[in-house]
């Protein structure tokens, strides 16, 4: 960005992904129907979440599993988006801390993002997808209400500590996500249900920094010339909270499909 600029420098990262996907595009096959491993037998499901069917990109999105899915991955990533958009002036309100060190814990907080990614979809594999996002949408709850309190007695240490546990979450929605989809709908076509599913995200990343820029701008500019703006971000966090709630609801009411 220092030689090239911002933009000249999301070009140059725009061609390159299109370089690397378009060879990895032109190296993939589809193996022949009916390919297995050579001695490998599947698995007995007895998972009444794991459906026995492989529906289509069209069928999957008729049904009502699909639009509670977008609803979750929506609501995880809103959330999680909203509060990473104002992760660094948030830091430096509520901690008075530099705009480098703001960025130096928002750069830890990509290594949690991606770490998340490993341990709740390796957790998923044994407590369920459903119980992983019933664990996420709890935890975030409880998170976003305490983070203002956290701030307001100026805990540092447990505010960087409630900021890196949602990010694993933001980070493990994403990567949780494509096995959920498998689970409900059938491993032959999750690649094309997952694409339309990431319209969820393009929403989120629209919804989430406009709600926590949107009311704390508003509550900065209702302060008094000189207060303390400790708590410019409660009423956003809140309003995350209760959407983090309602994610909670939207994940109890998934269920499988029938089986054939």
């Amino acid at each position: 960005m220092n030689q090239l600029g911002v933009a000249k420098t999301v070009i140059a990262l725009g061609v390159a992904y299109f370089i690397i996907m378009m060879f990895g595009a032109s190296i993939i096959r589809r193996p022949p129907a009916g390919w297995k491993p050579r001695g490998w037998t599947p698995p007995v499901n007895v998972d009444k979440m794991i459906t026995d069917r492989n529906l289509s990109r069209n069928a999957a999105i008729q049904t009502v599993q699909f639009f509670l899915l977008w609803g979750i991955l929506f609501i995880n990533v809103t959330t999680g988006i909203g509060i990473l958009a104002q992760a660094s002036p948030m830091m430096q309100n509520l901690f008075q801390k530099t705009a480098l060190d703001a960025a130096a814990v928002v750069s830890l907080i990509s290594l949690f993002n991606a770490g998340g990614r490993f341990f709740w979809a390796s957790c998923s594999d044994y407590i369920g997808r459903r119980n992983t996002y019933l664990v996420f949408f709890a935890l975030q709850v409880i998170l976003f209400l305490t983070i203002p309190g956290l701030a307001a007695r100026g805990q540092w240490v447990f505010f960087e500590a409630a900021l890196f546990i949602v990010f694993t979450m933001y980070g493990g929605g994403f990567a949780t996500i494509p096995a959920f989809l498998a689970d409900m709908f059938g491993t032959e076509n999750v690649g094309a249900i997952h694409g339309v599913l990431l319209t969820a995200w393009s929403a989120a990343a629209i919804v989430g920094p406009v709600i926590i820029t949107e009311l704390s701008s508003r509550a900065k500019a209702a302060l008094a010339p000189g207060a303390s703006r400790i708590h410019i971000y409660d009423r956003p966090l809140e309003v995350l909270a209760a959407m983090l709630a309602v994610g909670f609801i939207l994940t109890i009411l998934v269920r499988p499909l029938r089986r054939s």
